[in-house]
């Protein structure tokens, strides 16, 4: 009986023994991240570094002075100030409101730097409508007003047509024109092919004829119509140049019509846009 009795108190001590052992260390752990926090609040920004990242064509959209100067307009300032006097999340929302900024991360290192990193977006179409508007169309659907001293080599979209500055994505804003949602999808294919992108010199748009496109070689005039089909219409109209060239003078057709799934049509009428 005593023995057990002994092992028994053993056995408790060594439970308590474990249990003061994590009481102590969530003490210390608060006690060292209350002390962290106190002291980080307190730090002042000494610095602030800016990372832009973004495709080639998205390159030059922002500077790392635009990015600092939209930070130091919604913060008052953020040099000199410490943790507490800068609103981070209002740095991120202003960031995020530039039309040319897709993600944007803001956070106070523990040294006191800030840093600041955002994402510009990638246009992949140029637009010009009737009305004289011009913008950029992103990967995402997103529509970009030009920038002063900025030009991407991305294909270019002209008409008689109405392309409205949006709010929100082509693919989710009601105000999108017909002629915006098949931009979008022109250049989204076309931006998955490097070889496309270097021949795609511009589109043009009429009510009669609809989507002409006019190649950066060679005088022929490509009508598709619609981007319906375009990916495959496309492909065989690389087959076609690649068999057709060794055999045939292919600046005699004014136009190649790829209208026609799986047919391309040279015609020596030229279309008057």
């Amino acid at each position: 009986m005593s023995a057990e009795h002994n092992h028994s108190s053993k056995f408790s001590w060594k439970k308590l023994g474990i249990v003061l052992t994590y009481l102590f260390f969530i003490a210390t752990t608060i006690t060292l991240l209350a002390f962290s926090s106190g002291h980080q609040s307190q730090l002042k920004c000494w610095k602030m570094e800016v990372m832009i990242e973004g495709s080639e064509e998205g390159k030059g959209l922002m500077t790392e002075e635009e990015v600092m100067q939209i930070c130091n307009s919604a913060n008052k300032g953020v040099l000199g100030k410490t943790a507490e006097q800068i609103d981070i999340p209002n740095l991120r929302r202003n960031l995020l409101i530039n039309p040319y900024i897709q993600q944007a991360q803001v956070y106070q290192k523990l040294d006191g730097r800030c840093k600041i990193y955002i994402k510009t977006r990638k246009p992949i179409a140029r637009v010009l409508d009737s009305a004289g508007t011009s913008s950029y169309i992103d990967e995402s659907g997103f529509v970009m007003p030009l920038k002063d001293g900025f030009s991407a080599d991305v294909p270019f979209f002209v008409g008689a047509f109405r392309a409205p500055m949006l709010t929100q994505s082509i693919t989710e804003d009601g105000k999108a024109s017909e002629q915006q949602k098949e931009i979008l999808e022109f250049s989204q294919v076309i931006a998955e092919n490097d070889t496309w992108n270097a021949q795609v010199d511009h589109f043009y748009w009429n009510a009669k004829y609809a989507w002409v496109m006019i190649p950066r070689v060679g005088r022929n005039i490509i009508r598709f119509e619609n981007p319906k089909f375009f990916k495959k219409k496309m492909e065989n109209l690389f087959v076609f140049y690649s068999k057709a060239m060794p055999h045939v003078d292919l600046d005699s057709y004014d136009t190649l019509d790829t209208r026609f799934i799986n047919q391309i049509v040279g015609i020596k009428k030229n279309i008057t846009l």
